[in-house]
């Protein structure tokens, strides 16, 4: 009962930092971006909030929020814990799709994402369904996967329009990643789930 839902107020502040970042975000990355995910990402902005009351209906799990390769490692051969996970200060309750989307979308190259997220995705979904999670098929884990891969973009834009431009590790992630989630993004037609 401690964690908050993914639409818990402290959560949904993220479509106000989304709209006072948005003006640095097409400065600095505007150009980096085409026309249509653009249009995608003015157009999210004022969905945010609703897209997580939607991630906030069950089935919900625990999501940790920032699940990337820069988050996990893996244990080696001698018999250590096969991957720990860190940096769990977003952790919030919610369709656990939305951990899948972030790091299929943010930590894998388009090309390898395109070639293994369906398969995943299937795996994940088998998973959950072997696991005792009802009344959850495969087409609303895939809308679910869709929904998480637009609203990445939001973790993109606060990112980008709030960096500090002398960072050059944190530039080459932020803008690694932000051409990662506009190609899933694109690619999955998350446009057509906004009104």
């Amino acid at each position: 009962d401690w964690m908050p839902c993914t639409n818990d107020p402290v959560q949904k502040s993220s479509q106000e930092r989304y709209e006072m970042a948005w003006d640095g975000f097409c400065e600095r990355f505007g150009h980096q971006v085409s026309a249509k995910a653009l249009r995608i990402a003015e157009r999210l902005a004022p969905e945010i909030c609703n897209i997580l009351d939607r991630f906030a209906e069950p089935p919900r799990t625990i999501i940790h929020g920032d699940y990337r390769l820069d988050n996990l490692f893996f244990g080696g051969p001698e018999g250590e814990d096969a991957l720990a996970v860190i940096d769990w200060q977003i952790a919030s309750r919610g369709r656990g799709a939305f951990d899948v989307a972030y790091f299929l979308s943010g930590s894998l190259p388009p090309d390898k994402r395109r070639r293994e997220e369906m398969g995943i995705l299937k795996t994940y979904h088998g998973i959950l369904v072997d696991s005792g999670v009802k009344d959850y098929d495969f087409d609303q884990c895939l809308l679910d996967y869709r929904y998480a891969a637009l609203f990445c973009l939001v973790y993109s834009v606060i990112s980008c329009g709030t960096l500090d431009p002398a960072n050059e590790r944190g530039a080459a992630l932020t803008t690694t990643i932000l051409e990662r989630n506009v190609a899933a993004a694109l690619e999955l037609n998350t446009g057509e789930l906004l009104p």
